[in-house]
């Protein structure tokens, strides 16, 4: 089968979550025997925009295409004639079976539309971008969660925020808000189905109009882990505990949560906490917050490549997701279980829904004074961490999410056989495992 995964970007200069997700899926589908390429944008201000590059990444086929964001109006921040063009020259030359979309952030909203014709079409939920045009995050320039935003709202957001707002020379109203719903609601059509990897965003996707029939429920799956060098395991009894926090540092994530609890915490207990991430991503922040509760427990350690995921995770003895905003199913959790580190995260969507079963705690979120309870807690009942491993669930295989993947691209592919809606449809198709 061949198969386009496309995304907004990718590794190794992008190491987040749903980039490091597309990476396994693809190269375990490409294990299998399926012709799989990555389509994603890049921002590169030597070269133009969107011009094409073929490349391999570790033996994965992968196209590049420039995308330098330079909207000269709201339109063009979700639609864009120019990677439509890109994407229609991309389609031709690979003639996939299969388009799944992970992400279409830097490219456009009309790339489903110009795919249903010949290739079944698959949209992975990574977050909520598709209602949200502020970055997908349901998250206002306040620092409040959006439950269901009328259009004068969105519109005060785009025109509020510090990242979206100067991106624009004319600011966006309730009229283009509208008009980028509409385009929406046509994209879901081209669309045959939508995997949700939690319950909570699919709930909030079908509360807000989406079709209950079009979503899938599958949540992400999972490599090995291998760490770089050989970790022993820490000794609780012995030493203070590591509490640790591995992601973006922006304030969607909490941040601010996360070092104001920890730093209210009573200077009687021994403890430390591990912070690994960019913050070249939102420098002042990370400045500002570093400025605002110094504390020599805190270490903010920078980032850190996928290879090393083991060696840092084994380091920790619990890992910390203090977001504000609806998260989805959070991959940092997802590596915590792999690594057999439990998890004190925000109650709150998909976050909450991960620790349903056990393996974590939560706390109330957007609270450090009710984090630094919970850390407490933990610290003063020592055999607490041991508790909450015993508890860590299971998690998913990339093999196995592959396989829910090849069903559902079959399962589609027959679809649009069977109702004559392809323009043309290959019998043969390799690579499909028995």
């Amino acid at each position: 089968m061949k198969i386009l995964q496309v995304i907004h970007q990718f590794l190794p200069r992008n190491v987040a979550g749903s980039e490091v997700y597309t990476n396994h899926l693809a190269r375990e589908l490409q294990r299998r025997g399926h012709d799989v390429t990555v389509l994603y944008a890049q921002i590169d201000t030597d070269r133009p925009d969107f011009e094409l590059k073929s490349l391999d990444y570790e033996g994965l086929s992968v196209l590049q295409m420039v995308f330098n964001y330079r909207p000269a109006n709201f339109r063009e921040t979700y639609l864009s004639p120019q990677a439509e063009e890109v994407f229609r020259g991309v389609i031709k030359r690979l003639r996939p079976d299969v388009v799944h979309f992970q992400q279409l952030q830097s490219f456009s909203l009309g790339l489903p539309r110009l795919t249903q014709k010949t290739a079944g079409v698959i949209y992975t939920l990574h977050e909520y971008g598709l209602l949200c045009p502020l970055w997908g995050q349901m998250f206002k320039v306040d620092r409040s969660v959006c439950d269901k935003p009328p259009v004068e709202e969105c519109s005060e957001c785009l025109q509020g925020s510090p990242y979206f707002g100067p991106l624009l020379n004319s600011k966006p109203d309730p009229g283009s808000v509208s008009e980028r719903r509409h385009v929406v609601s046509e994209m879901v059509s081209s669309v045959d189905r939508f995997v949700a990897p939690s319950r909570f965003l699919r709930d909030k996707f079908v509360q807000l109009g989406f079709p209950r029939e079009k979503m899938v429920d599958a949540d992400y799956g999972f490599p090995d882990q291998e760490t770089s060098s050989p970790v022993a395991p820490r000794d609780v009894g012995e030493k203070a505990l590591c509490f640790g926090y591995a992601g973006t540092l922006v304030p969607h994530k909490g941040i601010h949560v996360l070092v104001d609890g920890f730093a209210s915490i009573s200077g009687d207990h021994a403890y430390r906490l591990d912070i690994y991430g960019d913050p070249g991503k939102a420098p002042e922040y990370v400045d500002d917050l570093k400025r605002r509760f110094p504390d020599e427990r805190i270490n903010w350690l920078g980032p850190f490549q996928p290879a090393r995921v083991g060696e840092v995770y084994q380091g920790f003895d619990a890992l910390v997701v203090p977001s504000i905003w609806y998260e989805n199913s959070p991959l940092t959790i997802h590596e915590a279980f792999q690594n057999g580190v439990p998890v004190i995260t925000s109650d709150f969507g998909g976050m909450a829904e991960l620790i349903e079963t056990g393996g974590g705690l939560g706390f109330e979120m957007g609270n450090p004074r009710d984090l630094a309870r919970v850390v407490e807690d933990v610290l003063t009942r020592p055999n607490r961490i041991q508790e909450l491993k015993a508890g860590i669930p299971l998690v998913k295989s990339i093999e196995k999410n592959a396989t829910e993947m090849e069903e559902l691209y079959e399962e589609v592919l027959l679809e649009r056989k069977s109702a004559g809606l392809f323009g043309f449809f290959r019998k043969k198709r390799p690579g499909r495992r028995t």
